[in-house]
């Protein structure tokens, strides 16, 4: 499967400015970036987010022109207290 047009966009929350405060989203974030190739990662200290756009087959394919779709990703806990992906939602 090609990913040249399976593109999106979406956000993960933070909070804090340092890099000791991103510590408690780092399984949440590996869980999410696992499953995409990042092209860019935007720090959005206004809303205390990371913006990304990506490419990912488990995004919806883009047809030239479109604009690009915004995405949720859904995870759950699994029995443990990790993160266990389950896909991603458009807007």
């Amino acid at each position: 499967m090609s990913l040249n047009n399976r593109k999106g966009s979406f956000s993960i929350a933070y909070s804090g400015n340092s890099v000791s405060d991103f510590a408690p989203w780092y399984d949440l974030t590996q869980c999410v970036l696992e499953r995409c190739v990042v092209v860019r990662a935007e720090l959005m200290p206004m809303t205390n987010t990371v913006d990304y756009n990506a490419f990912s087959p488990y995004f919806d394919e883009v047809k030239c022109g479109e604009l690009i779709p915004e995405y949720v990703a859904v995870i759950k806990q699994d029995k443990d207290g990790h993160p266990e992906f389950i896909k991603f939602e458009r807007k």
